[in-house]
């Protein structure tokens, strides 16, 4: 009710407001009509008075003009001696002369004033007590000057001796980093070599691997070739003087007697003996490496191969006539063409699982090798550039060469089955795990590495999110002023080494953008332009500031 009664006095406070402006814009419109029908009046009035002043500045003109005529008739012979054109430039010259006489006249006064009032003064003065006091300060001053000389001579051999010191330790630490950097270079040469030995060692193991397959293939043929003699009761001679149908085929054999009172064997039941793979795989590699091949004739040529071709012949139907003569089962014939048959689809599914297996095993040793290579080519651009990297976010004046750090594979063989050993030093600290640095030593070693990933494939741009919370002044100062330097494509020495090497660096002013979420004025000096997010009140909403500091020149660097 308070508030309506406020507005209305308000609204009534402005109804009377309007009403008297209304009137005296009126009263203003009324005099400003009667200023104008008065000016209208008053102008032929004016524009005689214009016409007169005219005439008599026409007038004026020649009467001036007359005598400036006499007065050069008068004293033409005077102006003549001068060198002067007319009386009137000797007028204006002597005027000038007068003026300045005046003035320096006056100056001169006013000096002349000033001195005696300034000798009056000093000479009413006490002068013997300030200058005794100014001899006993001149005394205390001399003393002291002396002193100070000897301190300063004191000094100056100090500093002198400092000087030569820290000749010294400058000679010491150029000696040092040409060592560092042939240690470095060392240790890049060995972490190429490292790099192809492990790609050769892979290459070896993937050789070993098809040679051990290639191996296991002809071992599974010749146990086939020893369980399918087994079948046919072909005996083969071992190096101890027995065979491998009475030592290892008597169970199959004997299985097979045992069933010649009984019904036929059922090849599609588990009753028969199965020749499968599995089942003729029982001879084992002991069997395998014991047959003895001395008996064994190898023809030489042609009529030798058919001549033993002949004898076997000849054996094969020996002992077809002797089967003949003895009682056989009269079924064995087709049950051993079903084992035959069965045999047959069972190596066809052999084979072709032998295939798809051999398959499987290229395919896979490809994407293998592929992906070990993806993985070694993206490692070792990172290992180089972070060390670079690490060493501008630590330099300073005080430690020039900065600190130290780098990548190590904890599975040489297989690099992505393992983890990777990530090593940090900070200047003047001795080696030490990454879980025992301080926050801000492993937030400026996090960020070297997301530096380093970026370098070997650039995203479109960064977003950091106060990143430097942990960070004091001078490290605060030193990634912006890399980020700047980044975004900028400006190089460094660092670089340029890099490059020097071989190794690729992230050049270009657009390979490096980045959006920092930041509380630390260090970033906004360094940065292209600003915005800030506030609470607005009125609208109960967030409101964003805009700022580009394009306009402006480029930030001092930090000093360390």
């Amino acid at each position: 009710t308070s508030e309506l009664l406020e507005l209305d006095a308000r609204a009534a406070y402005n109804d009377a407001e309007s009403q008297h402006t209304s009137g005296h814009a009126d009263k203003m419109d009324a005099q400003a009509q009667e200023v104008e029908a008065e000016i209208s009046s008053k102008e032929p009035q004016v524009e005689q008075l214009r016409e007169a002043v005219q005439h008599l500045e026409e007038q004026m003109q020649v009467f001036n003009d007359r005598v400036n005529d006499i007065a050069d008739r008068l004293f033409k012979p005077f102006s003549e001696r001068l060198g002067l054109s007319s009386i009137r430039e000797y007028e204006e010259q002597h005027q000038e002369f007068e003026a300045r006489t005046e003035a320096e006249k006056a100056r001169l006064t006013a000096q002349e004033t000033k001195i005696k009032n300034q000798l009056g003064y000093e000479q009413g003065r006490d002068l013997q007590t300030p200058l005794q006091k100014r001899r006993d300060d001149l005394d205390r001053d001399k003393a002291r000057l002396e002193q100070v000389q000897q301190e300063v001579a004191a000094a100056q051999q100090a500093l002198e001796e400092t000087d030569r010191k820290i000749k010294e330790v400058q000679e010491a630490v150029r000696a040092a980093s040409i060592e560092q950097d042939k240690v470095d270079a060392d240790l890049k040469d060995l972490r190429k070599r490292h790099g192809s030995l492990a790609t050769e060692a892979a290459k070896y193991a993937r050789q070993k691997a098809a040679a051990e397959g290639a191996a296991a293939a002809a071992e599974q043929k010749a146990k086939d070739l020893i369980a399918s003699a087994a079948l046919d009761q072909l005996p083969v001679p071992r190096v101890g003087g027995s065979t491998i149908l009475s030592d290892e085929g008597a169970a199959a054999a004997g299985a097979g007697e045992e069933g010649e009172g009984a019904e036929p064997m059922d090849v599609d039941g588990e009753a028969g003996p199965s020749t499968g793979p599995s089942s003729r795989g029982g001879a084992g590699s002991a069997t395998l490496y014991s047959i003895d091949f001395s008996g064994l004739k190898v023809p030489k040529s042609a009529k030798d191969r058919e001549a033993t071709l002949r004898e076997l012949q000849e054996a094969i139907d020996a002992a077809a006539a002797d089967l003949e003569g003895r009682s056989p089962n009269l079924r064995a014939v087709e049950q051993y063409d079903t084992v035959k048959e069965k045999e047959k689809e069972m190596n066809a599914v052999l084979e072709e699982a032998k295939r798809e297996a051999h398959s499987a095993q290229a395919g896979f040793n490809t994407t293998r090798d592929a992906r070990t290579q993806a993985f070694l080519d993206a490692f070792n651009h990172i290992s180089n550039e972070i060390d670079v990297i690490y060493k501008e976010l630590t330099r300073s004046s005080m430690h020039p060469l900065g600190g130290n750090a780098y990548l190590s594979l904890e599975d040489q063989d297989e690099p992505y089955q393992a983890g990777i050993k990530y090593t940090a030093m900070p200047p003047t600290k001795r080696f030490r795990d990454m879980e025992q640095l301080s926050g801000g030593e492993k937030t400026v070693a996090a960020l070297a590495l997301l530096f380093a990933i970026h370098s070997y494939r650039p995203s479109p741009f960064f977003v950091l999110d106060e990143v430097d919370a942990a960070l004091d002044a001078t490290n605060v100062a030193r990634v912006a002023h890399y980020i700047r330097d980044k975004t900028r494509g400006l190089g460094n020495n660092d670089n340029n080494e890099a490059e020097q090497r071989g190794v690729e660096t992230d050049r270009g002013p657009s390979s490096f953008q980045s959006i920092v979420i930041s509380l630390k004025d260090i970033f906004y000096e360094k940065a292209d332009a600003l915005v800030g997010v506030a609470r607005d009140v009125d609208g109960a909403c967030s409101r964003t500031f805009t700022f580009d500091l394009s306009a402006f020149g480029e930030p001092q660097p930090a000093e360390d």
